[in-house]
């Protein structure tokens, strides 16, 4: 039996006229955790909104007129049974909760149609809208609000306003988007950035998403660049938001550093060990003209923590060292080089021609395949031939011919075999003068 599932719903104040039949379905069909009355600010709704939905609905936007400005009711429930099944979404097909769904659709049926009613449809999308407008997780949620609770919250969603800490970032972010901090975590959370490494490096899975998430700032306009602004304590703090399939590197490893991250136990998540030492070299050698004494003494740590025992400082400082190991590790996961698309990304001049090998090795198996499709069709014609009629008459003919053949062969190795008779030597006589 699956485990129940916290979620939530959300009576946008324009369908408040029907809250009590809302309210009397809710708690017919599931558990009822709390009913709160929330309020955001006039001068931030829009914002709110936007980032909520995770699409840009400036004031006055349909979405907004539609749904109302004034205070809204959030109900969060728990399912004690949850199912799922196939649902026609806004976004298309999509496998949800079928009972928050439907109640959903029937709510917007009772409140004349539209998007006036919100609701979740999966524990991931509850998690997210609870972070976003509660400033808790659904653990830390039940932990504050007791089953049956009410009350009344007047705040904008978290981080409207800046962060008060990088902690409280990194604890939404855990609620809401899988990430990992790709390198120079060492210092975090108390310390936002390492000397000569300015910037918070972060890998998502959804640009968008982590953008929203963390009311950052774009800084260049430039579709290709990932370079953001997040207020944090009252100051602009710099992040880089790399995204699987950016380019920055292959998205068969992107994927799998979000897959394989792990909780380093301050607060955010991390590569795993080794994923860490292969990232950071490849970015040392591949995004930089020259590798960083710092980068150099890290790794070397590193390569000792995972009894690599030539991983020296020494040995890192040379660049055939530091491809022999970054091409190991590539061939064996079956990654590849990859030139970022973001073109004030470096990319290494000496490995330029890995584009053209890899070329090389994809004509080669073509070549095999034609191959191996030609012996293929051989293969079918001799069956075919060999199982002919014409193949079956002729065979007695073909047998006294390979007997004849077998003959001749044999007397001539005979021939050949035997041993020749040699003659005897003459002896001249002399006479005698």
């Amino acid at each position: 039996m699956p485990a129940p599932e916290l979620h939530l719903f959300i009576v946008w104040s324009a369908a408040r006229h029907a809250e009590n039949r809302i309210l009397e379905h809710l708690q017919a069909r599931f558990k009822l955790i709390a009913s709160l009355e929330v309020e955001w600010s006039a001068e931030l709704f829009s914002q709110n909104l936007t980032r909520f939905y995770g699409q840009n609905l400036p004031a006055g936007s349909h979405k907004e007129t539609h749904c109302g400005t004034g205070p809204f009711l959030l109900v969060v429930v728990q399912d004690m049974r949850p199912e799922y099944a196939e649902r026609q979404t806004s976004k298309g097909v999509a496998y949800v909760n079928t009972a928050t769904f439907d109640s959903k659709k029937l709510f917007r049926d009772w409140t004349g149609g539209g998007h006036k009613i919100h609701a979740t449809n999966n524990p991931q999308e509850t998690s997210h809208d609870l972070a976003l407008l509660t400033g808790l997780n659904p653990e830390d949620f039940l932990k504050r609000y007791p089953v049956g609770s009410t009350g009344s919250l007047t705040q904008d969603l978290s981080g409207a306003r800046g962060w008060p800490h990088l902690k409280d970032l990194l604890y939404v972010l855990n609620a809401c988007t899988p990430y990992i901090v790709l390198r120079n975590f060492e210092p975090l959370p108390n310390q936002y950035n390492l000397a000569g490494h300015g910037d918070i490096d972060f890998l998502v899975d959804d640009l968008s998403r982590m953008v929203f998430v963390c009311n950052a700032m774009k800084v260049h306009a430039e579709s290709y660049r990932v370079h953001y602004m997040t207020e944090i304590s009252g100051e602009q703090i710099p992040m880089d938001f790399r995204f699987v399939g950016d380019g920055y590197m292959d998205p068969s490893w992107e994927r799998d550093l979000l897959r394989n991250r792990v909780w380093c136990g301050r607060g955010f998540y991390t590569p795993s060990l080794e994923a860490y030492f292969y990232s950071l070299l490849y970015h040392a050698a591949v995004h930089k003209k020259a590798v960083a004494e710092d980068y150099q003494a890290r790794l070397a740590k590193l390569g000792t923590e995972l009894g690599i025992q030539d991983a020296t400082e020494t040995n890192l400082g040379e660049s055939l060292y530091r491809r022999s190991l970054i091409d190991s590790y590539l061939f064996r996961n079956g990654y590849r080089y990859v030139r970022p698309t973001d073109s004030t990304v470096y990319f290494n001049p000496e490995l330029g021609g890995i584009k053209e090998l890899k070329q090389q090795i994809e004509l080669t198996r073509k070549e095999l395949k034609r191959a191996l499709e030609r012996e293929q069709k051989l293969t079918e014609d001799l069956r075919r031939v060999l199982g002919s009629q014409s193949w079956k008459i002729t065979t007695p003919m073909r047998q006294v011919r390979s007997l004849i053949a077998s003959w001749v062969r044999g007397s001539l190795r005979q021939k050949l075999a035997a041993p020749r008779r040699q003659r005897a030597p003459s002896v001249r006589t002399h006479k005698a003068v």
